[in-house]
């Protein structure tokens, strides 16, 4: 989706102002600080800078992990840009995984609160498959403070083979999980021939690289 303010102006006035802005110039923003993010930002912006803002999760209550996913994405970007100057480029995203655990029943997943959370779900992905959904906004904010946003959402599924108690009790005791929606991170070395995944691998990592545009791109291809 594609979002315009513009303060007032013809769009293709606005449209002319941000693309002044070339990527050497322009002020890029990550707004997140997980690492696998940043690694993929970096191959389309290698000079992304990382401003991970500070709002409360827990505090939304959307129903759908769509919803939930692009409601706190958006609340991201808008943490950031009130901390950074224009111009300026912010890219934020939010993941969330929802298990199946069937007769229509489904359980949204952020980050695990501790160890025996993280645990009791990973055995639950023994036998119920992981729907994992990741949105995207990237705003593109003009001197004068119009902007363009486009904003993304996209859905990956996940099983899991080959999940001992042992396994899963190496890899909640290692501690990275606890900081991963869903209990899980493709890049542990412990998951390694135990993961696959249906879609977009970089969904299930937060950033799927196929939306890192800049909204005026889209603008001027649409």
């Amino acid at each position: 989706m594609l979002s315009v303010n513009l303060s007032g102006l013809a769009e293709r006035r606005r449209y002319d102002i941000l693309v002044v802005h070339k990527e050497g110039s322009l002020r890029v923003i990550l707004g997140s600080s997980s690492p696998r993010r940043l690694e993929i930002a970096r191959r389309v912006w290698p000079h992304v800078e990382v401003l991970a803002p500070n709002i409360d999760e827990d505090a939304f209550s959307e129903d759908l992990p769509a919803t939930l996913t692009l409601a706190i994405a958006m609340a991201k970007n808008k943490a950031v840009r009130r901390l950074v100057a224009s111009p300026v480029l912010v890219v934020t995203a939010d993941t969330l995984a929802e298990v199946l655990l069937g007769s229509g029943r489904r359980e949204v997943r952020g980050k695990p609160h501790d160890a025996t959370e993280a645990a009791f779900w990973l055995r639950q992905y023994r036998d119920h498959p992981v729907s994992v959904v990741t949105s995207v906004v990237i705003a593109e904010v003009a001197e004068d403070g119009g902007w363009l946003m486009t904003t993304h959402t996209d859905v990956a599924r996940v099983r899991f083979t080959g999940l001992t108690d042992e396994l899963i009790a190496q890899i909640v005791a290692e501690g990275t999980v606890l900081g991963c929606a869903g209990a899980f991170t493709m890049e542990h070395p412990l998951f390694a021939g135990h993961v696959i995944v249906r879609g977009d691998p970089e969904t299930v990592q937060g950033l799927p690289s196929r939306f890192l545009r800049r909204p005026s791109e889209e603008l001027a291809s649409a």
